[in-house]
């Protein structure tokens, strides 16, 4: 807990500082982008958990194909060697933690069970033990299990969420930090503490239901390693540095931000398009008239916008289908239908016009 525990030693400067004000304004849009993807949100989170199986794949390093990688991310293809035993683990890990999102909650037989299934039928995790620091009468034992630390960490990083003196990406680092370091298990602190960290960072922002954390993770894997071995040095002294690790998650989410909204204005545009489709639909069907208002699309379609009825108004035509009818706010269209032009092209081809 040497890490969490001294968290006030790292300041960020003014100019990340700004990045991380940035960062949480966009997480202020999650509810609107949770609204915005709910007709299509299982097609989207499916998506996103096969992203994060592929990079997941790629920065642990598996000697698998491109090809290879995609066919196991997507798919739950028995395993036939041990590195395949492994990567099926990984997978299942990531999709639970994606079916907890927000729910997600920190407890340390959590942490064992993690270890269980992070390791299954590849390897047997063993829980540490160090020298008991309070033997006495009632606790004579000279070795106590880590897990007592690990409960003492996961307790400590709640009262400091609770609290809210520290922003809480600064907490999941600093808690992430010594998870690593303390060696809870004979093997595996590493990825289990990456796994951990993956669930805390998603259970607050939101944005990873809908892009792949891996992905950035791995595009910015040599920033981490780095930060990592800044982070463990001097760790046992209390002096741990988590500044370049803070910075790179910033960095990370406001990417992931970035892509959203981006991902969100192309989403904008398909459904505008298809509700221009819809519109356009409308108008074909009308039988009173051949000659409607503008205000007559709207009244058909109460829901769209104005810029949508006067682009697909344009589009029609443009293509031929309507035709303007005076100009202004009060101008009408005509709709051109297609034995009307039948019969206008006979008129214009047999006019006595052209025997004169």
């Amino acid at each position: 807990m040497k890490s969490l525990s001294n968290i006030s030693r790292t300041q960020l400067s003014n100019e990340k500082l700004i990045k991380l004000l940035d960062t949480y304004e966009e997480k202020g849009k999650e509810y609107y982008y949770d609204m915005l993807f709910e007709k299509d949100f299982d097609v989207i989170f499916r998506q996103t958990k096969e992203e994060d199986n592929f990079y997941i794949g790629k920065f642990f390093k598996f000697a698998f194909t491109d090809h290879k990688l995609r066919q196991l991310s997507r798919r739950d293809l028995k395993p036939q060697n041990q590195d395949e035993y492994q990567y099926r683990n990984y997978k299942r890990v990531i999709s639970r933690i994606h079916q907890s999102n927000k729910k997600f909650d920190l407890f340390h037989s959590d942490v064992i069970d993690l270890s269980k299934m992070i390791s299954k039928d590849v390897s047997k995790v063993q829980i540490n033990y160090i020298d008991n620091p309070v033997k006495n009468l009632l606790n004579p034992n000279q070795k106590i299990q880590m897990t007592i630390e690990l409960e003492k960490l996961i307790n400590l990083f709640k009262s400091e969420v609770a609290r809210k003196e520290h922003e809480v990406i600064a907490l999941i680092i600093n808690f992430y930090i010594d998870f690593v370091n303390m060696e809870v298990f004979n093997q595996y602190n590493e990825q289990i503490g990456l796994f951990l960290m993956f669930a805390l960072i998603q259970k607050y922002f939101n944005v990873f239901k809908y892009v792949s954390f891996f992905k950035y993770l791995y595009q910015k894997q040599n920033v981490f390693n780095q930060g990592i071995l800044e982070a463990n040095y001097n760790w046992h002294e209390g002096y741990s540095s988590y500044e370049r690790l803070y910075t790179l998650f910033i960095d990370i989410l406001q990417d992931s931000y970035d892509e959203l909204k981006k991902e969100a204005h192309r989403y904008e545009f398909i459904k505008d398009l298809a509700k221009g489709d819809n519109v356009e639909a409308s108008i074909l069907k009308i039988k009173t008239s051949d000659i409607f208002s503008k205000q007559d699309v709207r009244d058909l379609n109460p829901l769209v916008s104005d810029s949508t009825i006067e682009r697909t108004l344009k589009k029609m035509r443009d293509e031929g289908t309507i035709r303007p009818l005076g100009t202004g706010r009060s101008a009408k269209w005509q709709l051109i239908r297609k034995q009307d032009e039948f019969q206008t092209m006979q008129l214009s081809l047999f006019s006595e016009a052209d025997f004169e």
